[in-house]
């Protein structure tokens, strides 16, 4: 009786070591930014560009700790097409595994802005985090 009730101990030691996830640490966009091993351009989709939607749009994403994007949120957009181009976008992006001072392995949140913008006939995304364009569109 008494190495059935070690064995159960064991088998749901076990099961909470396979199930918990790494601590969810928030860091500023700087921070996630120099992880970024590879982004995908961020597009102005067509619509938006000919109906001349613009503004601010903001997602929070986690990275999970092998480095892809393991959720994304929409937290504001000026229509649903430029958010939806974002969220598409980050969740292409791949990221170094996080992790914290002691090696530990980590999950990162953060907040990530995309202004989309036109001037003179031309629609730009621009990374607020990057101060520099995600391409130019049409």
């Amino acid at each position: 009786m008494e190495y059935f009730i070690f064995l159960i101990i064991g088998i749901l030691s076990l099961l909470d070591a396979c199930t918990t996830q790494p601590p969810l640490i928030r860091v500023g966009p700087k921070a996630l930014r120099a992880l970024v091993v590879s982004s995908t351009p961020i597009t102005y989709p067509d619509a938006s560009a000919r109906a001349h939607v613009s503004g601010p749009v903001v997602v929070e994403i986690e990275v999970g700790a092998g480095g892809k994007v393991a959720s994304s949120k929409l937290l504001q957009s000026p229509d649903v097409l430029t958010g939806r181009a974002v969220i598409d976008g980050v969740r292409r992006w791949r990221f170094a595994a996080p992790h914290d001072t002691s090696g530990r392995a980590v999950r990162l949140t953060s907040r990530l802005v995309f202004y989309f913008t036109q001037a003179d006939g031309e629609a730009k995304v621009l990374d607020a985090q990057a101060r520099r364009p995600e391409q130019a569109g049409e």
